[in-house]
């Protein structure tokens, strides 16, 4: 996969949301949107697995309190599909 656009950026301390658009490297494969998590470490930033850092959640409940995603980022990083 590349990513063919990066369509938007939100930050929040150490955190970053990112939202871009996604292609296959086969002809005729179709782009789709992805939200990536990162999390900085010194001078890099590292891709985190939504799944573990936004927190043990229900559908349609509040944001869990297990959650590493900042309260400003966390409902556009966690309840993206």
């Amino acid at each position: 996969m590349v990513v063919a656009s990066i369509d938007s950026l939100e930050c929040s301390g150490d955190w970053a949301s990112v939202s871009a658009t996604v292609a296959g490297r086969d002809e005729g494969s179709q782009p789709f949107a992805e939200v990536f998590l990162l999390q900085r470490d010194g001078d890099i930033w590292v891709l985190k697995a939504r799944e573990t850092a936004c927190g043990t959640f229900s559908p349609g409940g509040p944001r869990p309190t297990d959650a590493e995603v900042p309260a400003d980022l966390w409902e556009a990083v966690c309840l993206a599909s």
